[in-house]
């Protein structure tokens, strides 16, 4: 698809300056994982697109019998297991989206490479570099079936990392507000560009997360 080849040109204007997530089921897809207290997909809202190749039975399913493929006993600190919680998370939205028959190995070996934080502390810098480890993913495995999931979390990054930008804007106290303007148009730009793309798939699902998303108020911070 052109969506990797927008990825590739894009990844320039991402900036290098400097959770928890809120309704809808597209939350689903990235929530941390709990080995000790696993979640049921019924705590998550939304209704389901009435189409009939909808998909939210199957994903269900595959979310709540979710196993994860991470050792927690590896985790030598909180540090270590809030991020693996978070790469599981990840683990977890790929297996439960995708249907394809190697997706277990395919989401565990995207997941344990992939740039995570275990939380973006402010900085829009750090969200960037997990948009830009996926960007990475991606140009190195231009057929993957992961390519559906990758495109919706680097929508949802973008999309955090812009609300950081702009609020530097709004409260610094002295900020560089062209410097921020134009970054936050870069990222906005990228952002529609993967969006306008995302909605173009076959799969209902995958394009129910995508309006989902997009018609989020705000991920991180409200502006």
């Amino acid at each position: 698809m052109k969506i990797l080849s927008v990825l590739i040109l894009s990844v320039c204007i991402l900036p290098v300056s400097a959770g928890e997530f809120y309704d809808g089921m597209y939350k689903s897809l990235f929530s941390f994982y709990n080995i000790m207290q696993p979640r049921s997909f019924d705590l998550f809202s939304g209704i389901c697109p009435d189409t009939p190749d909808c998909r939210l039975d199957e994903y269900a399913l595959r979310w709540d019998s979710f196993a994860t493929n991470f050792n927690f006993t590896e985790c030598e600190n909180w540090v270590d297991s809030i991020t693996m919680e978070k790469r599981a998370g990840l683990e977890r939205g790929m297996i439960s989206l995708i249907d394809h028959p190697d997706i277990d190995s395919l989401a565990f070996e995207f997941a344990a490479y992939t740039k995570c934080y275990y939380e973006w502390e402010g900085c829009a810098s750090i969200i960037g570099e997990e948009a830009i480890s996926a960007m990475s993913y991606l140009s190195e495995n231009p057929e993957s079936p992961l390519e559906p999931f990758l495109i919706l979390l680097l929508m949802h990054r973008l999309k955090a990392q812009r609300e950081y930008v702009i609020s530097y804007i709004v409260y610094d106290t002295q900020p560089d507000t062209l410097r921020y303007s134009l970054e936050a148009d870069s990222l906005q730009a990228l952002y529609d560009s993967l969006f306008n793309a995302v909605i173009q798939y076959p799969d209902s699902l995958v394009t129910y997360f995508a309006r989902e998303l997009d018609s989020e108020e705000f991920i991180y911070i409200p502006l």
